[in-house]
């Protein structure tokens, strides 16, 4: 039997059973997006700054690994996630998609391997997406000074971590560009940073 595949409204593939229950139901009863708000901040860090290195901290299928090669084929991708078989499920979609040059690897940020670590390796980060359920502060934390090798930085966030996020940004140079709460933004479940530099 064929394995079932949900197609996004922007042409992205993933095999059904590689995406949360939850994400699913969204799409069906709202719209067939994954985070429909997020994305269009997404988008607009993708058109309108020079993004050649993107670090996807809590990659899970792989979904914003897959948007940025879609948008751009040259964009260096480094997917990260704590769940091995999530790591396995994004390989199946990217290789589902036609794209085979993401680095998509298990690891659990900040206990196994830190944000300093990544930066080290990549040199320059442009954009980085965190969304660790809960972890984001700690993951930032990790990457000490050298965070200010980023310049686009999207936390999905979680309870009170969005407030000691904030706070960690502008204490090391960042502009807060968004600053919503999962509250304040409907047909998604986590609250919204957006900072840069």
């Amino acid at each position: 039997m064929k394995r079932p595949i949900h197609k996004y409204n922007n042409g992205i593939q993933c095999f059904k059973d590689t995406i949360y229950e939850a994400a699913l139901e969204r799409y069906y009863t709202s719209i067939n997006l994954h985070e429909p708000f997020e994305e269009t901040v997404f988008d607009h860090i993708l058109k309108n700054s020079e993004i050649r290195t993107f670090v996807d901290i809590g990659s899970a299928w792989g979904y914003y690994s897959l948007k940025a090669k879609f948008f751009d084929r040259t964009i260096k991708v480094l997917g990260i996630d704590g769940d091995q078989n999530m790591v396995k499920y994004a390989h199946a979609n990217a290789l589902l998609n036609d794209i085979s040059d993401i680095d998509f690897r298990y690891a659990v940020i900040p206990k196994n391997i830190s944000l300093l670590d990544i930066i080290l390796e990549t040199e320059k980060i442009d954009l980085i997406k965190i969304d660790i359920q809960g972890d984001a502060t700690d993951a930032l934390r990790s990457a000490n000074g050298s965070i200010a090798k980023i310049n686009n930085i999207i936390v999905g966030t979680h309870g009170s971590e969005h407030d000691d996020c904030i706070k960690l940004l502008l204490e090391h140079g960042f502009q807060l560009k968004l600053n919503l709460t999962s509250d304040e933004i409907p047909i998604q479940p986590d609250g919204l940073l957006w900072a840069f530099r």
